[in-house]
């Protein structure tokens, strides 16, 4: 081999960047030493080969390379698993297959900066003047740039041979995009601008790529709060792909369920629905894919597959915390089963958590990130083709672990270099469960359990909420210029109810809230009175109802006490601002005497008391004669007498006729008799 000395002063090349965990060990040549005089760093290769092509390399130096320097290209045997990519990106890389010596004027150009290698490949006869990949497949490819027997720069790279028309096809492997954008929804009264985390997603959705099909899942709360430009983005971007359906504001399905509230998120997320279609000439929200970056349990997962839900999709965090999981040998191209609490199964996959750390991986340049990852994408492709091939039924999904929008440019680009090959396609996740296998482990699928408790606790809370409510219903009752203040409270607690916002958050809303109630109630007070007279059987007295806000307020007053009736019954009356009503109440006496009576003011549904109960006493001597005694247990006692009298008088009148009868007896006797008896009848 022929070493040729790179005779143009601004040459450059790729940066050799570790993976992402920073475990990359540069690819070593046992004949040379090695310096870190310089960085290489990739600026554009395409991942495709044709049989027999030139593969053209372009790079950038950083300093610029020596005037000594020479290159050397060198091609490794295929790649058979996605350990065997790992490895080689961290420079264990495997036997060499052929190497290439760089001709300066032939092979090497240089512009703006970027030097292009331009590399002669062959399928067939080895010669000097090629580097040759044989057969088809996913081949290391290292770029060494050496000065005297150094090697002061490389680049690792691959290169996806592509089959000739008699090679045998290796089928497709299917490839879902998924995003999420959320936030904490906007408080009514306070701040609504969006987190700069938020601002950032949307923009980088916004610039999302229109060839990569995407399955989003977005808070619908946030439509409202961005500018008419982006809502049209959002707009394209709903008509061209998948939107997964999600509550109006965030509200995690796992909480809801441990709160009781299963009800509650079922509406939220209808509203949620309802909220996209809204955004007009668009297709609605689909149920069937939930994508899950946070915690789920069991009874989550039942509620969501009651709701419709047929897939969902798992992040490595929460699966890697789910009973059954199988840690890295999961194949993540196939279906995983959830196991519910009723002993049936709903399909998940698992986020590819090698791939989503490649896509969240900064330190390497846009074009090595990119092809790194559709390297990974083909090695998929390949394992799963030297099991069974041609590959069909296995799908693998990419995204960001923890939720967000995964760079578009980059996925973009990723697209671009897997499109060639023939190897992958990106599809939406609706329908992925019809069309990916479940894995099987000694003939039976493979089942998770997902944990039974969720970590988020939000009952304390919900039931706090609930109770304030409650009261902003009864206490809406008592305005009579309401100026849309009730709406605002439902809309406020509405938002109260997200599991996105903190304690913190809440609390802080509440107690806002609760002070504008308190100020409405606490304007009223009745005026003492502690006694009163009936002069009458019937007659009324006044109530005095203070009032002491600037605005007129609805109250009921309600009169309770055993022996006075009250022939209007509960009464709701308007109390003028900053004054005292006075408020007639007719009154029945039913028996004289002194007994007490309660008095309650009340919001006008009855529901909230906005004063203690005051106890008064009342007086009434006004009933005479026989009305004073046909109550109660007099009526009982006065009957009784009756009885007994009239059984007195029969009887005298019966001894009275046998003395008349008897010879002996004298008449006029007699008759003073009866006259007696008249007489103490009459007195009685």
């Amino acid at each position: 081999m022929n070493h040729i000395r790179l005779k143009h002063p601004a040459m450059v090349a790729a940066l050799v960047i570790v993976f992402a965990a920073g475990l990359a060990m540069p690819h070593a040549q046992p004949t040379y030493a090695r310096a870190s005089a310089l960085t290489l760093t990739l600026v554009r290769q395409e991942l495709a080969l044709a049989p027999d092509a030139v593969l053209s390399i372009g790079v950038r130096s950083e300093p610029e390379l020596p005037a000594n320097a020479t290159v050397v290209v060198t091609a490794y045997r295929t790649i058979q698993t996605r350990g065997d990519l790992s490895n080689a990106i961290a420079g264990k890389l495997p036997r060499a297959v052929d190497t290439l010596d760089l001709a300066v004027d032939d092979a090497v150009t240089t512009l703006d900066g970027v030097t292009t290698f331009a590399v002669p490949t062959e399928t067939s006869a080895r010669t000097s003047r090629s580097l040759q990949f044989a057969q088809q497949g996913l081949y290391p490819v290292v770029v060494d740039i050496r000065s005297e027997s150094t090697i002061i720069a490389e680049l690792i790279t691959f290169v996806d041979r592509l089959p000739k028309p008699a090679d045998d096809q290796r089928g497709t492997l299917n490839v879902g995009v998924t995003a999420s954008i959320t936030a904490p929804p906007a408080i009514p009264g306070a701040n609504p601008t969006l987190s700069p985390y938020a601002v950032q997603a949307l923009a980088d959705l916004s610039a999302f790529p229109a060839t990569v099909p995407l399955s989003l899942s977005i808070s619908p709360e946030i439509i409202d709060r961005v500018d008419g430009a982006t809502r049209d983005r959002l707009r394209q971007l709903f008509n061209t792909n998948l939107v997964m359906s999600q509550p109006r504001i965030p509200f995690d399905p796992s909480a809801a369920v441990a709160a009781g509230k299963s009800a509650l998120f079922t509406q939220l997320l209808r509203e949620g629905e309802n909220a996209v279609v809204a955004l007009g000439e668009t297709p609605p929200s689909d149920r069937s894919v939930w994508w899950s970056p946070d915690p789920l349990t069991t009874t989550g997962a039942s509620l969501l597959r009651d709701l419709g839900t047929r897939l969902i999709v798992l992040s490595p965090n929460v699966y890697a915390n789910a009973t059954g999981s199988l840690g890295a040998l999961t194949d993540t191209t196939q279906l995983l089963l959830i196991t519910l609490p009723d002993n049936t199964t709903v399909p998940t996959m698992v986020l590819d958590p090698v791939l989503a750390e490649r896509l969240d991986n900064s330190l390497l340049a846009p074009e090595q990130a990119a092809l790194y990852a559709a390297a990974d994408l083909i090695s998929t492709r390949d394992q799963l083709a030297n099991v069974a091939s041609p590959v069909t039924g296995h799908t693998i999904v990419l995204g960001l672990g923890a939720g967000g929008v995964p760079n578009g440019a980059l996925l973009g680009r990723i697209h671009d270099l897997t499109s060639s090959t023939g190897a992958v396609d990106f599809v939406t996740l609706d329908g992925v469960e019809r069309s990916t296998t479940t894995m099987l482990v000694d003939g039976l699928p493979v089942q998770i359990a997902l944990p039974d408790r969720s970590p988020l606790d939000i009952s304390t809370r919900l039931n706090s909420l609930d109770k304030l409510n409650a009261r902003s219903f009864t206490v809406s009752g008592m305005l009579v210029n309401d100026a849309g203040r009730p709406r605002r409270w439902s809309e406020t607690i509405g938002v109260l109810w997200s599991s996105a916002l903190s304690d913190t958050d809440v609390s802080t809303a509440v107690r806002s809230l609760t002070t504008e109630l308190d100020v409405i109630t606490a304007a009223i007070a009745p005026r003492p009175a502690y006694a009163f007279t009936l002069s009458g059987r019937r007659t009324t007295i006044r109530i005095r109802v203070e009032n002491s806000s600037d605005e007129p307020l609805k109250v009921l007053v309600r009169m309770s006490a055993t022996k006075l009736t009250f022939p209007k019954g509960d009464q709701v009356v308007t109390v003028e601002p900053s004054s005292i009503t006075d408020v007639a109440v007719p009154v029945v006496a039913r028996s004289n005497g002194s007994f007490p009576v309660t008095l309650d003011v009340l919001t006008p549904d009855g529901g909230s008391p906005l004063a203690p109960t005051l106890f008064l006493k009342a007086r009434v001597s006004a009933l005479t004669g026989l009305a004073q005694v046909l109550t109660g247990g007099g009526l009982l006692m006065l009957s009784a007498w009756w009885v007994r009298h009239l059984r007195k008088v029969r009887h005298g009148r019966r001894n009275a006729e046998r003395m008349h009868r008897h010879p002996s007896t004298n008449a006029v006797d007699a008759r003073a008799t009866d006259d007696e008896s008249s007489a103490n009848l009459a007195d009685s």
